[in-house]
Order: structure tokens, then C-alpha cells, then sequence
């Protein structure tokens, strides 16, 4: 346009000889910009509020999802967000940058098997210690303590408590009873029965003198169990 056709039209830029149609489009994008009318040098649109780029088409660094009002801001956990990216989310999605052991849309809580989010951690969480075999689930995200299955104790659900052994992945209630003949097991009168004590590992039980068995519910060779004694005695 111009009397000496030395303009570009409303919407277009760049007037070039070597164009045949003399000038580009602006190609503004119409969520982004507040006019379809461009620079005429430089092709740049005018950009609503925080949306950058030559046609208005992305969001500024700190922001994210284009639309007809501008871009929502990044809301990052500066606590779980890598180092120096706390406000460099994807500009489509929004996802923030999640350190290694960190999860969430916005970095803000701990991966499964990981508890106590700090923003002075690397990593962002610390792993938890929870015994697999005796623990139900992971730990508490927050303060790392493990959930103990049924017949499990211990701060990392690791052990059997009195009474009990054989801690195993495959049993749902950690431990199995030891089950302890009380008559013929030390203490026994002294102690609950299912609070008698067993090796951990074989299950056998601690025998009072004379008697045998895993159980500690047999006597020995040349003794027989006298009801009066309550205990086992030498066969005469």
C-alpha cells in the first residue's frame, strides 16, 4: 500500500522485493495477542500479559497454559523442585521439575518408599527403611514411620515380637505364633502363653529339664509326665 507502494497492508510485515506478494502475514495468535496488527519490521505481535514469543503463542518462564486471559502461573514446591527451576514449569502442562525422590504436579510430596521432603536435599526425600517382609504398604510420607503388619514390631517393622517368629515376606501377618507348650517351657507359669518365647529363626521353644520337643510338649527318654508334679520324671 502507499502512493509509492512502500508499506505493508494492516496485518502484514517485512516488505521484500523478492516477495511476490510484497509483504508476510502478521499471523498474531488470536488467544495470545491483544491485536492481529504486527510490527511492519520485525513481525512481532502485541502479547497479552504474561505471554511471550514474535506471535504471542507460548507463556513467559514462570508460567503456563495459553488462554484467552493470559497463562496461570507455576505454582512449584521450592522444596521439591530441582535446584534453580522452582518457577520453570512446563509452559503446556504446568508440571514442575520434581527432584529425584519427589512426585506430584507441583513437587510437593514424596515418591512411594521415600518420606520427609527438604528443600536443602538433593534428592528431596530420604529413603525409607521399612523391612519389606514385615511391613504393610510404605512408610508415611512425612515422617517415615513403617506400618506394621499384624505380628511384626520394631521402628522398621523388622522383627518378631515375644511369642512369635519366622518373619516372612509371605505371610500376611509377618511372624507366626510360637506356640509353646507352657507347662513344659521355661517360665511358662510366669509368662502369658502366647507371649513365650521361641528361637527366631526354628521356632523351638526354651525346654524346662527333662523335656524335648519343638514344642517343649514331650519328655524326655526315661521320663514320663506326672500330672501331680506338673513336670516330667524319671521312670522307676
Amino acid at each position: 500500500m502507499g502512493t509509492r507502494c512502500d508499506q505493508c497492508k494492516a496485518r502484514f510485515y517485512n516488505l521484500t522485493s523478492g516477495n511476490p506478494e510484497g509483504c508476510q502475514r502478521c499471523l498474531c495468535n488470536m488467544t495470545g495477542s491483544t491485536s492481529q496488527e504486527c510490527d511492519k519490521t520485525s513481525g512481532q505481535c502485541p502479547c497479552k500479559n504474561t505471554i511471550t514469543g514474535r506471535e504471542c503463542e507460548r507463556c513467559d518462564l514462570g508460567f503456563h497454559s495459553l488462554n484467552s486471559s493470559g497463562c496461570q502461573p507455576c505454582q512449584c514446591s521450592r522444596r521439591g523442585t530441582r535446584f534453580g527451576a522452582s518457577d520453570r514449569c512446563d509452559p503446556v502442562s504446568g508440571q514442575c521439575q520434581c527432584k529425584n525422590y519427589v512426585a506430584g504436579y507441583t513437587c510437593d510430596r514424596c515418591k512411594p518408599g521415600y518420606h520427609n521432603l527438604q528443600q536443602l536435599n538433593d534428592n528431596g526425600c530420604t529413603v525409607c527403611h521399612c523391612d519389606p517382609e514385615g511391613t504393610l504398604g510404605v512408610c508415611d510420607d512425612i515422617t517415615g514411620s513403617c506400618t506394621c503388619k499384624r505380628n511384626v514390631t520394631g521402628q522398621f517393622c523388622d522383627r518378631c515380637p515375644a511369642g512369635f517368629f519366622n518373619l516372612s515376606s509371605s505371610n500376611p501377618s509377618g511372624c507366626q505364633p510360637c506356640e509353646c507348650f507352657a507347662k513344659g517351657t521355661q517360665g511358662g507359669e510366669r509368662t502369658p502363653p502366647d507371649e513365650l518365647a521361641c528361637a527366631s529363626s526354628t521356632g523351638a521353644c526354651l525346654c524346662e529339664s527333662n523335656v524335648e520337643g519343638l514344642k517343649c510338649d514331650k519328655c524326655e527318654r526315661k521320663y514320663f509326665w506326672n500330672q501331680a508334679a506338673q513336670g516330667c520324671v524319671l521312670c522307676r
